[in-house]
């Protein structure tokens, strides 16, 4: 495996809390808020794994946990103990994805941020943003829902966070515009999707079942609660 150039790196998640109401929201109006929130758990702690895979492979990467202004202690309990946890400043996710870059470029050289809503995404993507920002200043990757499931910087570049209409089937599009008016050298991984409704949490299953045989996806918490349920739920 290719090892990652030694430099002050930074892997990011945002997340927020697996409360009711609050995750998975447009996924709890077709499966319910408990069901919906269970789902959030297992694709948190994908995530999380995810995350210590890839420090393991690349030397200097320092991760973090970006959550909601929030007392809530399941950030603070075990395996989070090899995160930094920092607070979401900001009011929405361009001003916070904005806070975050601020804060670590510098010290880092290298900082790729992602969500957790793709519990199936491989490392070899993570591991592939970091390449990628060798040679440009900032990567992206599409999601199939026309937003970004990672976005990556070798310096903050704000700009690419104002005036995009999150939330919405628009925002890699802006955003592209805004790299290219910025004249920017971007970097772009494959497509791939996050879990949003009932469709995309059945496409996941599938998908589970079918490549994890062969090592290419690891979420085992989350092929754990589906087999725990059987069925996915109906809406």
């Amino acid at each position: 495996m290719r090892k990652i150039r030694n430099a002050r790196n930074a892997l990011v998640l945002f997340a927020k809390r697996p409360q009711l109401g609050e995750v998975k929201t447009r996924l709890a109006q077709e499966i319910g808020d408990l069901l919906a929130v269970r789902f959030y758990k297992a694709f948190l702690e994908d995530t999380f794994s995810k995350m210590i895979e890839f420090s393991l492979t690349a030397a200097k990467t320092r991760l973090f946990i970006f959550r909601p202004v929030s007392n809530d202690n399941f950030f603070q309990k075990s395996p989070l103990n090899k995160f930094n946890l920092r607070f979401q400043r900001g009011e929405d996710l361009g001003e916070k994805l904005s806070s975050a870059m601020r804060q670590l470029l510098p010290p880092h050289e290298k900082v790729v941020i992602i969500g957790a809503d793709s519990p199936a995404l491989p490392v070899a993507f993570i591991q592939a943003a970091f390449f990628l920002l060798d040679q440009n200043e900032i990567v992206l990757g599409p999601s199939l829902d026309g937003g970004y499931f990672l976005i990556g910087m070798t310096k903050p570049i704000l700009e690419v966070f104002e005036d995009i209409p999150w939330s919405t089937s628009a925002v890699f599009s802006q955003t592209i515009k805004k790299v290219r008016s910025l004249n920017l050298n971007l970097g772009l991984l494959p497509p791939w999707y996050d879990i949003d409704d009932l469709d995309a949490l059945r496409f996941l299953k599938t998908h589970l079942n079918t490549s994890l045989s062969n090592n290419l996806v690891i979420a085992e918490r989350t092929k754990n609660l589906f087999k725990k349920l059987g069925n996915v739920p109906n809406s």
